[in-house]
């Protein structure tokens, strides 16, 4: 019978899972080797790389290197000595192309001293005087008008006191920063609504009318949903790992249908259940904000009724 295992991961536990599912999201990155996991016949939880169904692989693979011997350590003899031989014929051959350089260098000295006598004879006779720039033309400016000139200034000072009250008028409506913290703090003296923020555990899950719709899979009508996934009604199987482009279709949630991702953690036809396990693994922030509003709000309403 296949172990089911369950694991702990960011504060919450799930499962069960199988083991060739827990392979398939420790590939995915989805759950790491140093997080926990349990499973029937074990006295605690204990970390995924201690559990010998997952951690083997992480061992190092015995050396594959010979035990000396008196005929190897005969051999290495051998080729140390050979390698002496080949150092000293390097050698030589070093020798022999520092001479060779140097007979380079000499013949390139003679050569340079050719060259600085041919440059001091260049260098003797006498250059050209350059032709001295052309003279620059005088052009007279025009005469301006005094009426013009004093008509500038007044338009300018129009101008400037037109926008001074321009910048005045949005200026005196906005108020400071010391009167936004005055504001702010009597409103918190009086007891302002604040921000509401959603908080949903992952494991809380709803019963819903909805209908999701895989690619390539048709549609399927749910069990349960929570703000992490669904357990969905299937009579043929997915193969666990799979992932699925899905759409989330719910009269109750604004702008449905919802576009996002999956991955199957269980296939429940394996077991003869016609369910399948699906994890949401991408959605848009803006629709999950949604999902957890219309969660919370079913969770709410079901403990009102209780």
């Amino acid at each position: 019978m296949a172990k089911a295992w369950y694991v702990f991961s960011q504060g919450a536990s799930f499962g069960p899972l199988e083991t060739k599912v827990v392979k398939v999201m420790l590939q995915q990155k989805r759950v790491t080797l140093v997080e926990f996991i349990w499973c029937e016949g074990m006295t605690q939880w204990q970390r995924i790389r201690d559990v010998a169904e997952f951690g083997d692989s992480k061992l190092p693979p015995y050396p594959s290197v010979p035990i000396p011997s008196e005929a190897t350590e005969a051999t290495e003899a051998e080729a140390a000595e050979e390698e002496v031989v080949e150092e000293e014929a390097v050698e030589e051959a070093v020798e022999e192309e520092v001479v060779a350089e140097e007979a380079v260098e000499e013949v390139e000295a003679v050569e340079e001293e050719v060259v600085e006598e041919e440059v001091v004879e260049a260098e003797a006779e006498p250059e050209p005087e350059p032709e001295p720039p052309p003279k620059p033309k005088l052009v007279a400016k025009p005469k301006v008008v005094a009426a013009k000139v004093a008509a500038k200034p007044v338009a300018k000072a129009k101008v400037a006191v037109a926008g001074a009250k321009k910048a005045a008028a949005p200026a005196a409506q906005q108020p400071t920063l010391k009167e936004l913290m005055q504001q702010k703090a009597k409103a918190k003296k009086a007891g302002a609504p604040t921000k509401a923020y959603v908080t949903i555990r992952r494991h809380e899950r709803i019963e819903t009318d909805a209908v999701i719709e895989a690619a390539g899979h048709g549609k399927f009508s749910l069990i349960n949903m929570s703000v992490s996934g669904a357990l969905l009604k299937a009579d043929k199987g997915i193969p666990a790992g799979t992932n699925l482009k899905l759409k989330l279709h719910c009269k109750d949630l604004p702008k449905s249908p919802f576009a996002m991702t999956g991955v199957i953690v269980r296939d429940g036809t394996e077991q003869g259940k016609a369910e399948l396990a699906l994890e949401f693994t991408r959605v848009n922030p803006a629709h999950k904000r949604a999902l957890e509003a219309y969660v919370k709000g079913k969770l709410s309403g079901a403990k009102k009724a209780a």
